[in-house]
């Protein structure tokens, strides 16, 4: 499983925006419980920060440096990474707010995808290694990702409604829970 992730402190700048509170801890919060969601499979973090890569390998997942250009470029060097040593990667951004179960994820057949809630971004997005994936990652982008399936001629499964669709871009978007992470 490949999970991209921000440095902490520069990440989720809507929420910054906002005026919301204990970002940073927000941001580490919702990571880890994305990391820890997906064991007991190899969790692997894209990450170009140092705080990241402690994230990472406090919770037993491991660190693949990456530039830090953009989410879609930084996944896909990982990806290509991946793909020689790796059947199928499964990309999960760090801040789904309900992660739980993610390392049960039983892999449909061709590329499958978690849209979020809304049906625009994407959630979760497992392929099979070695393809020649163009990752779009941004508004719009489970659409994308499927026209980007149906470029390779590759099958691709939409799992809605799902509990990952949820994930945290806006102040409303924060659970209860997390409301005071970090405080």
């Amino acid at each position: 499983m490949l999970v991209p992730l921000k440095s902490p402190r520069r990440g989720k700048q809507r929420l910054r925006q906002a005026g919301v509170p204990n970002v940073t801890a927000l941001v580490t919060t919702l990571a880890r419980n994305v990391i820890l969601a997906c064991h007991p499979r190899v969790v692997y973090v894209a990450c170009g920060d140092p705080d990241a890569e402690r994230v990472a390998r406090d919770v037993g997942a491991v660190p693949m440096r990456a530039h830090g250009i953009d989410l879609s470029s930084d996944v896909g060097e990982a990806y290509r990474h991946l793909s020689a040593t790796t059947e199928r990667i499964t990309v999960i951004p760090a801040d789904l707010a309900l992660p739980d179960g993610l390392g049960q994820w039983s892999n449909p057949e061709g590329i499958a995808i978690v849209p979020d809630r809304h049906g625009t971004g994407t959630n979760l997005l497992s392929l099979p290694s070695g393809l020649d994936f163009v990752f779009r990652f941004g508004p719009d982008s489970a659409q994308r990702h499927i026209e980007e399936a149906q470029r390779l001629g590759v099958p691709i499964t939409v799992v809605s409604p799902s509990p990952w669709a949820w994930d945290v871009d806006e102040p409303g978007d924060i659970p209860d829970s997390m409301q005071k992470a970090g405080s």
